[in-house]
C-alpha cells in the first residue's frame, strides 16, 4: 500500500535528476541548447519580432544547485527558458453570464469551480489562451496546467507560459513545474491568500536535458503515472465497494436481519418503559434537567419494517445529549497532571475511531464534561465522526456532542446507527460550514431491539465489518 502521491514526487525527482533515463552520446549537450536558445531570442528581438523578454538571467551558483545531473546537462534559470505571461484583472462588471461570449478563464476553472463567467472584450493576443497552452496557477490553489479546452482569456492569477517549442518539450516543462510547485510554495507570499511571485519563479533553477532526453522522460515519467492512476481507480473502486457493503449490512442490522428474534428476548416496549422510568429518577433527583417533549412519531417518519418485538423510538428519547462548548485557547493547556482533564476539540482529535488529544483544562474550568464511554460524535466543521470517551472525565468543546445512554441500551448498537445515518444527518445542514444540528439527533429515528438482541447484532456486525 505505497503512497501514490509520494510514488508520484518520487518519479518526477528522479526524472529531474536524470535517473529514469539514459544519457546517450547521439542526444548532444544541454549547454548547446541553451545558447540556440539565446541566440533564437536575440535574432527575433533585433528583427523586431520579439518584445518583452528580458535579459539572460545569472548563472545559477553552485550553492542554488539541489542535486546533481548528468554531465550533458545543465542547470539554468527558468526565466532563461520561458517566459511568464500575467493575466488580466477584471473587474466586476467585465464579468459576464452571456455564454455566447469569450470564457473568462479563474483559478476555480482550472480545480473544482464550474461556474464559469464570460467578457465581450477585445484583448490583446498575449491574453489569449489556446488548447495545448502550458497554464500556472500562482495563487490560492499552485500547478500546473496544459490547458484543453476551447480559447480563453485567462484571469491575474494564471499565468501563460511562453517558450520556444523547437527546444523545449512542452511536457517535459509542465513536468519542470509540477516538481518546483512545492518550493514555489515555499517561496510564497500573503497571509489570507498565498501567491507565488514572478521574480520568485523565474529565478528557481530547473535542469535542462537534450531535447530528445526531455521527450524520453515525459514518455517515462507518463508511463509511471499512469500506472498510479490505474491503481488509484482500483483502490477508490475497492474503497466504494467495501463501504456499500459495509452501509448494505448496517442496513440489513438495524431492519433485524443478521439475527433471530428469540421468544425469551421480550418486548422493545418494557426495555422503553424502564428507560422512562430511570429519566424520571434521575429528574426527580436534579442529577439531569427535564427537556421539552419530543414529538411522536408518524407513520410517514418510518424508513422500513423492524420486527414486531421491536420499537421504534427518537434519539432524544433514550439517551441524554450533550452539546459541547469552546475554551479560549489562552485557558488551555499542554499539562496533563491532576488538576487539569483532557480538551475534546473536534475531529482533529479524532484518529481511526479513537479519541487523541493533547490538550487539556483545569478542573474548575470544565463546563460540559464527557465521561468514560460516552459517544462522541463531531458535529461541526468535519461532521459525523464517531468515537467512544476513553477518558473519566473530558471538556467537550462546541464541535462535538455527546450521547450518555440512562440503561438497557448498548452504546455499540447506537454507534453501528450513526455509521448508517451520519450522512443524511450532514446533508441536512443547510449553512456555509457543514454542520449536524442537536435537534436532529435528538429526533433521529432509531429501531430499538430488545437489549439481549442489541448485544447478537454487535457481535454479528463485528464478525462481518
Amino acid at each position: 500500500m505505497i503512497n501514490l502521491k509520494e510514488f508520484k514526487q518520487s518519479v518526477l525527482q528522479k526524472a529531474m535528476q536524470g535517473k529514469l533515463t539514459k544519457q546517450l552520446p547521439s542526444d548532444g549537450d544541454a549547454r548547446d541548447l541553451l545558447v540556440k536558445i539565446v541566440n533564437h531570442k536575440r535574432d527575433l528581438v533585433q528583427a523586431g519580432k520579439l518584445k518583452g523578454y528580458s535579459k539572460p538571467l545569472p548563472p545559477v551558483t553552485d550553492k542554488e544547485i539541489p542535486f546533481k545531473i548528468p554531465s550533458n546537462w545543465e542547470w539554468t534559470k527558468l526565466g532563461n527558458v520561458c517566459k511568464l505571461i500575467n493575466g488580466r484583472a477584471y473587474k466586476k462588471r467585465e464579468l459576464l453570464t452571456d455564454s455566447s461570449l469569450t470564457p473568462v478563464l479563474r483559478v476555480g476553472n482550472l480545480f473544482t469551480d464550474k461556474q464559469w463567467y464570460y467578457s465581450n472584450l477585445k484583448l490583446p493576443s498575449k491574453n489569449y489562451a489556446h488548447k495545448g497552452d502550458l497554464l500556472y496557477s500562482w495563487s490560492a490553489s499552485f500547478g500546473p496546467r496544459i490547458w484543453d479546452g476551447s480559447t480563453v482569456i485567462f484571469h491575474y492569477h494564471i499565468w501563460k507560459v511562453n517558450f520556444f517549442k523547437e527546444y523545449l518539450n512542452e511536457n517535459y516543462l509542465y513536468y519542470v513545474f509540477l516538481n518546483v510547485t512545492h518550493l514555489a510554495k515555499f517561496e510564497s507570499h500573503g497571509t489570507s491568500m498565498q501567491h507565488i511571485t514572478m521574480h520568485n519563479m523565474n529565478r528557481i533553477p530547473i535542469p535542462l536535458p537534450p531535447l530528445s532526453e526531455q521527450k524520453r522522460i515525459v514518455a517515462k515519467i507518463h508511463k509511471c503515472f499512469l500506472l498510479a492512476d490505474t491503481i488509484q481507480k482500483e483502490r477508490e473502486l475497492n474503497q466504494k465497494f467495501a463501504h456499500d457493503m459495509k452501509q448494505s449490512l448496517l442496513l440489513e442490522a438495524m431492519k433485524g436481519k443478521l439475527t433471530q428474534q428469540l421468544p425469551n428476548d421480550g418486548n422493545a416496549d418494557d426495555l422503553l418503559q424502564s428507560i422512562q422510568q430511570k429519566k424520571q429518577q434521575l429528574i426527580k433527583a436534579s442529577k439531569i434537567r427535564k427537556h421539552k417533549k419530543l414529538p411522536p412519531i408518524s407513520k410517514d417518519e418510518i424508513p422500513f419494517k423492524i420486527p414486531k418485538n421491536w420499537k421504534w423510538v427518537r434519539l432524544g428519547n433514550i439517551s441524554l445529549i450533550i452539546s459541547g462548548r469552546d475554551i479560549p485557547k489562552r485557558k488551555q493547556s499542554k499539562i496533563n497532571d491532576d488538576n487539569t482533564i483532557p480538551y475534546i476539540t473536534g475531529a482533529g482529535n479524532f484518529i481511526s475511531s479513537k479519541i487523541v488529544t493533547h490538550t487539556y483544562l483545569n478542573k474548575h474550568l470544565a463546563s460540559v464534561v464527557s465521561f468514560k464511554d460516552d459517544l462522541l460524535i463531531t458535529v461541526k466543521g468535519t461532521v459525523g465522526e464517531l468515537a467512544f470517551n476513553p477518558f473519566c472525565q473530558a471538556h467537550i468543546a462546541r464541535q462535538v456532542i455527546a450521547l450518555r445512554f440512562i440503561s438497557n441500551i448498548a452504546p455499540q448498537f447506537i454507534y453501528a446507527l450513526l455509521l448508517l445515518t451520519r450522512t443524511k444527518l450532514s446533508n441536512k445542514s443547510k449553512s456555509i460550514i457543514p454542520g449536524i444540528k442537536r435537534a436532529d439527533l435528538e429526533n433521529l429515528l432509531v429501531p430499538v431491539p430488545p437489549l439481549s438482541e442489541q448485544n447478537r447484532i454487535i457481535v454479528k456486525l463485528n464478525n462481518l465489518i
